[in-house]
C-alpha cells in the first residue's frame, strides 16, 4: 500500500512530527506547535522532550550537534516548562496574558540572561548559552528568543488565524493576512460559507443534482457525484497524513 503523503500543515523530523513553519518567526512557529487554541479540543506536536529538542534545533537556537546530543534524553521538568512558556507566550501574543502569564515569562527570561556568557563575534561580541546547560538549554534558548521578540516592533505585526479549531500566529507584515494558510484554513471556510449559501438556496448539499441531456424523463440523466472535501484541515481535525491523524494538527 502507498504510503500517503505529508500534510501540509505539518512535516515529520527524524520520526517526530512537528508543524509546518507558517508563522514566519520560531516564536510563532512554538506557539503553533498546539493546534484549537481556546477550543474543546485541540492537538498537541510537543509531547515530549525529544519534539521540544527537536524544535529548538529545526527554529535555529541550537545546533545540529547540541541537539544530537540531548536527543534520547528524558527532562520531564524541561517538558513542563517548555509548554507553560508557550502557554504563557500565546497568552501574551493575544492579549490574554495575566498577572501568571507575565510572572512565568519574566521568571525564565531571567534565568536564561542569568545563565547567558558574552562571547567575542566578529564583528563586536554575541550572547550566547553554554552547551554545558544540558538539558535546560532547549527551554532556555526559546525563553530567550521570546524574550526577544516580545520587546521588538514585529510584536505588533502579530494575527491570530481565525479558522475553526486553529488559534496559529503569523507575522501579518502589510496587514493583509487573513489565514494561516489561505489554501488550508481558507479554503475550510470558503467550503463551509458554501454549504451555508446552499442551504440558504433551498438546496440539499449531500443529494446528487442530475442533468437531463435528453427531452424525455428517462433519457440521458447523467448523475453528477459531488467532489469529496476532506474535513481533516486546519485545527484538531487537521491530521498528519490524511484521514487516520497519525499526529496531525
Amino acid at each position: 500500500m502507498a504510503q500517503a503523503a505529508s500534510p501540509s500543515w505539518a512535516r515529520q523530523v527524524d520520526g517526530c512530527w512537528l508543524p509546518a513553519p507558517w508563522g514566519g518567526h520560531p516564536v510563532l512557529d512554538f506557539c503553533n506547535t498546539l493546534a484549537g487554541w481556546g477550543g474543546p479540543e485541540q492537538h498537541d506536536y510537543l509531547t515530549t522532550f525529544e519534539h521540544v529538542v527537536l524544535f529548538s534545533r529545526e527554529a535555529g537556537l541550537m545546533t545540529d550537534a547540541v541537539a544530537h546530543n540531548l536527543v534520547g534524553r528524558q527532562s520531564p521538568a524541561q517538558f513542563v516548562g517548555a509548554r507553560g512558556l508557550r502557554a504563557a507566550t500565546y497568552a501574551a501574543l493575544t492579549g490574554a496574558a495575566g498577572e501568571h502569564e507575565w510572572t512565568v515569562l519574566a521568571a525564565v527570561a531571567h534565568e536564561a540572561a542569568h545563565e547567558a556568557r558574552l562571547l567575542p563575534a566578529d564583528p563586536g561580541a554575541r550572547w550566547s548559552l553554554p552547551v554545558a546547560l544540558g538539558v535546560r538549554l532547549p527551554l532556555l534558548s526559546l525563553a530567550t528568543a521570546v524574550a526577544d521578540f516580545l520587546v521588538s516592533p514585529s510584536v505588533s505585526q502579530v494575527s491570530r488565524c481565525p479558522g475553526d479549531g486553529c488559534g496559529w500566529l503569523f507575522l501579518n507584515t502589510r496587514g493583509r493576512r487573513k489565514w494561516c494558510s489561505m489554501a488550508v484554513c481558507g479554503n475550510r471556510s470558503k467550503v463551509r460559507e458554501h454549504a451555508a449559501r446552499t442551504r440558504e438556496a433551498g438546496v440539499d448539499p449531500l443529494r446528487w443534482p442530475t442533468l437531463n441531456l435528453g427531452d424525455a424523463p428517462e433519457e440521458g440523466v447523467l448523475m453528477v457525484r459531488p467532489s469529496k472535501v476532506r474535513p481533516g484541515v486546519p485545527g484538531t481535525g487537521r491530521g498528519a497524513g490524511s484521514s487516520d491523524r497519525q499526529d496531525g494538527r
